[in-house]
């Protein structure tokens, strides 16, 4: 495969709403020395990453019944991608469901990475009025936020369009970034190089690098 190289045009795509996404995803990437043509590699970063510590299942195994376990990352395991716990003295511990896909575990991963770095207050667990049954807040702007950040990072507007240009498939471009193909096709459709890719290049692969957060009603307002 032929890598991406920068070229002497806009690293912002024409699509004002994602500038700032751009911007957050660049500036994280020049913080960890990572230039915008090679893939990111959370978990690489996560070992440098500031106040945060990573936990998956086998961390957990001391710390949480075994009946909990097993039904978080069984059963209930479709329903979560991760949780980020600020502890005072501690930091951010951040909890991967580490039964997900890789490429859906990066981008959950730059998700939590993002709520961190854009200070964003974490939800509380309430009482639901109605039922009484225990729910999370969602604050949608936040959620919109991290998320069209973190792809911005994983995969760069600059980078796209020069694979784009090379005539780069979906798969192939996503294979190269470490993303899910459903990622690489939200980046495409909100920066407007959606009808630039190569006839025959898209994938009908199942989504699943959303951590509950529904994207394309995005895409469809940009």
């Amino acid at each position: 495969m032929v890598t991406p190289r920068a070229k002497k045009q806009s690293d912002f795509p024409p699509n004002p709403a994602q500038w700032q996404p751009e911007r957050n995803g660049l500036k994280f990437r020049h913080r960890f020395a990572v230039p915008p043509d090679v893939p990111l590699q959370p978990f690489e970063i996560g070992k440098r990453f500031p106040d945060a510590t990573l936990l998956r299942r086998d961390d957990l195994e001391r710390l949480v019944a075994p009946e909990d376990l097993a039904e978080a990352f069984g059963p209930a395991r479709f329903r979560w991608s991760a949780v980020t716990v600020p502890i005072p003295g501690v930091g951010n511990v951040i909890i991967l469901n580490d039964t997900h896909a890789t490429t859906r575990q990066n981008a959950t991963l730059m998700e939590e990475f993002f709520h961190i770095v854009l200070r964003h207050k974490p939800s509380k667990i309430k009482p639901c009025p109605h039922t009484g049954l225990m729910r999370r807040e969602f604050d949608s702007s936040m959620e919109e936020e991290a998320y069209w950040s973190a792809a911005a990072a994983l995969v760069p507007y600059g980078a796209l369009r020069c694979m784009v240009e090379q005539g780069h498939t979906i798969s192939g471009i996503a294979t190269y970034f470490e993303v899910s193909v459903d990622l690489v096709e939200f980046r495409l459709k909100v920066t407007k190089l959606w009808r630039k890719v190569s006839v025959g290049s898209s994938s009908n692969a199942a989504s699943q690098h959303r951590s509950g957060y529904a994207v394309w009603s995005a895409v469809s307002r940009n």
